[in-house]
């Protein structure tokens, strides 16, 4: 009976740690996810807008990232939809959808570039 009890035990932790390495990688995901769309938004705006960093986070969905930022004092929003690879693969800004090949050349020619990792990023809300 006591290698039984040990079996189930090992078959738990295995499990357990199984679960938590599955929910430590889809966390990184997110993040990644999160970073991208916080990327994409200094190529929407005009150059020299100074956005407010609302908030940076997931969205309604697994797939989706969503920022809330302020310029002017006026609210905005972007949303970031990502396919199962976890690509970018539709952006809606204030309710509208950025068309396919704004898309297209965001993704090809911005985004993996320094100048978008180097981008100036909206500044966060002091709490």
């Amino acid at each position: 009976m006591a290698r039984k009890a040990a079996r189930v035990l090992i078959l738990g932790g295995v499990l357990a740690g199984l679960v938590g390495g599955l929910l430590a990688w889809d966390e990184d995901a997110r993040r990644e996810q999160v970073e991208t769309c916080r990327r994409v938004l200094p190529a929407l705006l005009p150059p020299e807008t100074e956005p407010k960093l609302l908030r940076a986070g997931s969205g309604a969905s697994a797939e989706t990232a969503r920022i809330d930022y302020q310029v002017a004092g006026r609210p905005h929003a972007v949303l970031c939809r990502f396919d199962r690879e976890g690509a970018l693969a539709e952006i809606v800004h204030d309710g509208r959808p950025v068309s396919g090949a704004s898309l297209h050349f965001l993704k090809r020619y911005y985004l993996d570039t320094p100048e978008a990792h180097a981008a100036k990023q909206p500044r966060e809300r002091p709490q």
